[in-house]
C-alpha cells in the first residue's frame, strides 16, 4: 500500500496503480520495479503507463514508468510519486547507445517523448538526450513526494517506505543492471558543457564521477 498521508488516489481507470515511480527512462526505473517487487511491493515496469496496450496490467500496487508523468501533471491520476534520478552521463550514454532520439528504437516511445517535449524534435542526438534529462527530471521533481538517486540504492531502500509502504526486506539483493542495454562512449566533458550547471538541483555536480 502507499503512503497513508498521500491524497486518496484518483485512479481514473479501474485497476490503476496506487503509486508511481517516475524518471527519465534509462535511469533505473526497471531496477526500481525489481527492487520494490523483491521487497514485497507489486510493482510493474511500464505495465500501466505504456503505449503498448497488451502490456497493461491492472491491479498493481505501483508502476515504475517515465510515461506516468503527463497523467500526474494533468491530475488524471493522483497518488504517491517517487522520482528516481541517475547520473546524467550514464543516462545520456544509455539513450545514445540505444539510439532513442535517433529513431532506432520503438517509434511509439519516441513519439510519446516528443509529444511531451516537442522542442527536442530535430536536435542533435546527444543534445536532445541532455535536454531530455534536464527537462523531464525538472518536471518529475515538481510533482514528486520524494526524489532518490539510484546510486544510493539499495542501501537507502528504507527511505522509500513513506511513499510505497512497508518493505518486506531491508535491502533486497537486486543487481542494478537488471535492465542493462547498450551504452555509447559519449564525450563526458561535452555532456557537462551542455548541462551547464543544470544537474546540480538533483544532486550531480559538474564533472562528477558516474557509475
Amino acid at each position: 500500500m502507499c503512503w497513508s498521508t498521500a491524497p486518496e488516489p484518483n485512479r481514473g481507470v479501474d485497476g490503476a496503480p496506487r503509486c508511481a515511480v517516475v524518471g527519465t527512462g534509462r535511469c533505473g526505473t526497471g531496477y526500481m520495479a525489481r527492487l520494490l517487487t523483491a521487497a514485497g511491493v507489486d510493482c510493474g515496469h511500464e505495465q500501466w503507463w505504456t503505449p503498448v496496450a497488451r502490456r497493461r496490467r491492472p491491479g498493481l500496487e505501483a508502476d515504475s514508468s517515465w510515461m506516468a508523468l503527463p497523467d500526474i501533471e494533468a491530475g488524471i491520476w493522483r497518488g504517491a510519486v517517487v522520482h528516481v534520478v541517475r547520473h546524467p552521463v550514464d543516462v545520456v550514454s544509455s539513450l545514445v547507445g540505444i539510439g532513442f532520439f535517433a529513431g532506432r528504437g520503438r517509434p511509439e516511445y519516441l513519439a510519446f517523448a516528443l509529444e511531451h517535449e516537442p522542442t527536442l524534435v530535430g536536435r542533435p542526438e546527444m543534445e536532445a538526450a541532455v535536454e531530455w534529462w534536464v527537462r523531464w527530471n525538472r518536471r518529475c521533481a515538481a510533482v514528486a513526494d520524494m526524489t532518490v538517486r539510484v546510486e544510493d540504492l539499495p542501501d537507502r531502500a528504507d527511505d522509500l517506505e513513506p511513499a510505497v509502504g512497508r518493505l518486506g526486506h531491508q535491502r533486497p539483493d537486486v543487481p542494478r543492471d537488471v535492465n542493462h542495454r547498450n551504452r555509447a562512449a559519449v564525450d563526458q566533458a561535452a555532456v557537462w558543457r551542455l548541462l551547464d550547471g543544470r544537474a546540480e538541483p538533483v544532486g550531480y555536480g559538474g564533472g562528477g564521477a558516474c557509475g
